[in-house]
């Protein structure tokens, strides 16, 4: 299925190293390769990018996505409703990361009623 993916042949060698690598520098150069891959996927599809996507992950001597990346992307929505959603939040794995709230389904039932109750009333439940 890979195969088939419009940049699988740019993406495979990324991929390889960060998989196989000995160390986590070199995985993290492997990564950022790949996305700089998909950015450029991105930008030739028309969709709006930064001229880099990968940044320093603040003063640490890492590399993570550039936050100009989706915050582009969301600019760019022109439906409404697609607009409205709220930012950054989908499923419960995305904004929890306790193990006894994600094993426990009464638990997860229990943070997406407290999330709701937080949320606009009028907005969409997407992905909850």
């Amino acid at each position: 299925m890979f195969d088939t993916l419009p940049a699988a042949d740019r993406l495979a060698d990324p991929f390889h190293v960060a998989v196989t690598a000995n160390g986590w520098v070199e995985r993290e150069e492997a990564l950022a390769a790949a996305a700089r891959v998909l950015l450029n996927v991105q930008r030739d599809r028309g969709f709006p990018t930064p001229v880099e996507g990968v940044v320093a992950f603040w003063d640490r001597p890492y590399q993570t996505i550039d936050p100009a990346v989706p915050q582009r992307l969301l600019a760019g929505i022109t439906d409404p409703e697609v607009a409205r959603l709220p930012s950054g939040i989908g499923s419960i794995e995305q904004w929890v990361d306790n193990v006894d709230v994600l094993t426990r389904p009464q638990h997860r039932g229990a943070a997406v009623e407290a999330y709701r109750s937080w949320m606009d009333p009028n907005a969409p439940l997407c992905g909850l």
